[in-house]
């Protein structure tokens, strides 16, 4: 009865290690879900005039993506990263007021994303960061841009702006994490040594701390994903000027629904103009 017993004991931590080594190897899968390009018949309907730029990250992938041109070259820019299972045009209708009173918005795509080479990781959405923001700084050298950052295009655009704290004049973080670390700690508790095995950290709360240009947070109450706790804790990390705002009924992906493009319109058109700046 003993023998029998270890026997299974040792066939559930066989089970377990199988377990542990299948999530370290198929992680970025598991993590990462590229889609694919979106028709130019749709991408014209959702926002007409919109043009493709093509930009090349330091690690040689090259990377097209959606760009609406500022009104003129004192009107800000946007730079915004989409969330995971997503595109940077499906962030089109956030901006609709924005756009219609001269701003500007580049639609940041991530290498394996919408049909581009190459295949997601932290460091390279962080180089592909790296590439839009000097598209901008090079071709609108006296416009402001403020960084938008959606669930996990948050973890980019907080570590872009802790890298760069003068190329942005404002950060706008919707539904994000403190951590990727975190939130696999929420989602799959029974999985240990995380901290060594997960590749892909996004480490927002270490970063937040260092930036000091106006923040705002668009929180959702009813996070199912990231968990409304997650964004609690990046906003109380971040030094002022902060603002939050949270939409109580609201789940990850409807913040907009509930009143957030108000919010954040109040947000940008607080901010410092490129002319304040000078």
């Amino acid at each position: 009865m003993k023998a029998i017993f270890l026997k299974i004991i040792f066939l559930m931590i066989g089970i377990y290690l199988l377990l542990i080594l299948l999530v370290f190897f198929c992680q970025r899968s598991l993590m990462y879900f590229p889609q694919p390009p979106l028709s130019e018949e749709t991408v014209q309907a959702l926002l007409p005039k919109v043009q493709m730029i093509h930009v090349v990250t330091a690690d040689g992938v090259s990377l097209k993506a959606y760009f609406m041109p500022p009104q003129d070259n004192h009107s800000p820019i946007i730079l915004a990263f989409h969330g995971n299972g997503a595109l940077g045009m499906h962030l089109s209708q956030n901006f609709t007021e924005a756009i219609g009173k001269g701003y500007g918005v580049l639609f940041a795509e991530y290498r394996g994303y919408s049909g581009n080479e190459g295949h997601p990781t932290e460091a390279g959405l962080y180089q592909d960061a790296d590439a839009y923001l000097a598209y901008l700084k090079a071709n609108y050298p006296e416009t402001s841009i403020i960084a938008y950052g959606q669930s996990l295009g948050s973890g980019v655009a907080v570590d872009l702006a802790a890298r760069n704290p003068h190329s942005f004049t404002g950060l706008m973080l919707e539904v994000p994490f403190d951590s990727a670390l975190n939130v696999a700690d929420r989602i799959y508790p029974y999985i240990v040594f995380k901290k060594w095995i997960l590749r892909d950290q996004y480490l927002s709360n270490e970063k937040i701390e260092s930036i000091s240009i106006p923040k705002l947070f668009l929180l959702a109450g009813q996070d199912e994903v990231v968990g409304f706790d997650s964004g609690i804790k990046l906003f109380d990390k971040a030094k002022d000027p902060k603002q939050i705002r949270v939409y109580n009924d609201a789940t990850h992906g409807t913040v907009f629904q509930y009143g957030a493009q108000i919010d954040m319109m109040d947000f940008l058109q607080s901010l410092p103009s490129s002319s304040d700046t000078k």
